[in-house]
């Protein structure tokens, strides 16, 4: 009797055993076909081909397309559409088209002009203080122009220039330029540096207004000049934003401010 039930205990295990066996073999091939369709498994060889050839696409960065030229932007930052820019600068006939870059995570600016896919001029500018750039397209009597204007303070010492120039032959040939320097540094009486002109300076700001009169910026990294410009819609006009922090009289013109200015500097005391 012992015999008997310890070989049904024997015959139950092995049955138990190749039943698991069985289901383990049918799992697998149901876990196959769920991966691959019928009739299209891979051999093993053509498994690591794939991953191969993955991996090695993987690491080879793609080569990013040239971006195709866009519009400039205008003084509030919108877009100038291209319908509007019908220049010849460069004065063989063909209009170009402006674009208007930003590298170094915004810290650049470069603005572009192209005729076809040919790149024929570009100009940058930077927003730290020593790269600081102003570019305006000027259209005076039909004509087109590029203007650069770059109004430099260093710890009050003021260089300004600006060039008007257009690009024929494909070269900048400037038609008009001009400069001023002044110092606002004064020391019992006089300045440190340099000199102070306000009627030079005067005359110069009213040179430079008239052409951005006729403007339209297409860069601009100068972060002073674009607080100066701020709010005005018609056209950009630079009225020396550090006369703000002398208390500018605005019932004044922009002579008289300066001449006040002069005066307080030189310890007269007087009111603008």
């Amino acid at each position: 009797m012992k015999k008997l039930f310890t070989m049904l205990i024997v015959f139950v295990l092995v049955f138990s055993i190749t039943g698991c066996s069985k289901n383990n073999d049918k799992t697998v091939q149901k876990d196959s076909s769920s991966v691959y369709l019928d009739g299209e498994m891979d051999s093993v060889e053509e498994m690591l081909e794939k991953d191969a050839d993955n991996a090695l696409s993987a690491s080879v960065p793609s080569v990013p397309e040239m971006a195709s030229p866009s519009p400039a932007t205008d003084m509030d930052g919108s877009s100038l559409p291209m319908m509007d820019w019908e220049y010849d600068l460069d004065r063989n006939g063909v209009p170009e088209m402006p674009q208007l870059v930003t590298f170094d995570e915004g810290m650049g600016q470069r603005f572009e002009l192209w005729e076809g896919n040919k790149l024929i001029w570009s100009e940058e500018g930077y927003s730290v203080h020593m790269g600081y750039n102003a570019l305006f397209l000027c259209v005076l009597d039909g004509e087109a122009y590029l203007l650069r204007y770059r109004p430099a303070m260093y710890q009050g010492t003021g260089t300004y220039n600006y060039q008007l120039f257009s690009l024929e032959n494909g070269t900048e040939t400037v038609v008009r330029e001009n400069s001023v320097s002044f110092d606002t540094n004064f020391y019992e009486g006089k300045p440190l540096y340099g000199e102070f002109d306000p009627e030079a300076i005067a005359a110069f700001m009213e040179e430079v207004n008239e052409l951005l009169s006729y403007s339209t910026q297409l860069l601009n990294t100068d972060g002073e000049l674009l607080d100066t410009f701020a709010g005005k819609t018609v056209a950009p006009q630079d009225t020396l934003g550090w006369l703000d922090l002398f208390d500018r009289d605005q019932s004044k013109s922009l002579l008289e401010n300066l001449q006040a200015f002069q005066r307080a500097r030189q310890g007269e005391n007087i009111d603008p």
